[in-house]
């Protein structure tokens, strides 16, 4: 009983480190932009977010948001690769592919309609908190508090994974929040 709250502890800081991490592919911002010289700006104003835009967007929105969810994609190309996630602060994968996929693609994160076939390659590796993997093509945008697997074996491979912060993404959009910021 000891060993599985110890367990279960674990796993819950890890999710919550994995909140506090930044976005595994957030850039740096441009010298001497507002950002980086930490001048404040004035607040984006979105301008399509009247109600009869939310309304038209409703389902579409729901539907992309309930996608997001799982990551479910397989793989067909050249190489060898192995992989697993915990949320961003528990990764580790090594190798290298380059592949065409198919399935559902997971996370969006942005506005934009995602794909469900690409081409993607990677090569590198990482162990939290050291990313040496360079990514090309259509790669995955894993969500930081995302659960997955990915393999490549010779020329077949599969990604597969959870996002725990996009089912809160979907249960929020019910009642049109947005906490991802992905809604079209």
């Amino acid at each position: 009983m000891k060993s599985r709250v110890a367990i279960v502890s674990v796993c819950c800081a890890l999710m919550l480190a994995g909140c506090a991490l930044p976005a595994r592919d957030a850039t740096p911002p441009a010298t001497g932009s507002p950002a980086a010289t930490g001048a404040s700006s004035s607040p984006v104003v979105v301008e399509h977010e009247d109600a009869g835009h939310v309304a038209l967007w409703y389902i579409p929105n729901r539907i992309s948001d309930l996608l997001d969810i799982v990551r479910a994609r397989l793989r067909l190309g050249p190489g060898l690769e192995v992989g697993a996630r915990f949320t961003d602060a528990a990764i580790w994968n090594a190798g290298g592919y380059s592949s065409v996929f198919i399935g559902i693609p997971g996370p969006r994160r942005e506005r934009v309609f995602n794909w469900p076939v690409g081409v993607e390659t990677m090569r590198g590796g990482s162990w939290s908190p050291f990313d040496g993997t360079a990514w090309a093509g259509d790669g995955p945008h894993y969500g930081r508090l995302e659960i997955g697997l990915g393999t490549q074996l010779l020329i077949v491979g599969a990604d597969l994974g959870v996002d725990i912060y996009e089912a809160l993404d979907f249960i929020t959009g019910l009642v049109t929040v947005d906490p991802v910021g992905d809604d079209i």
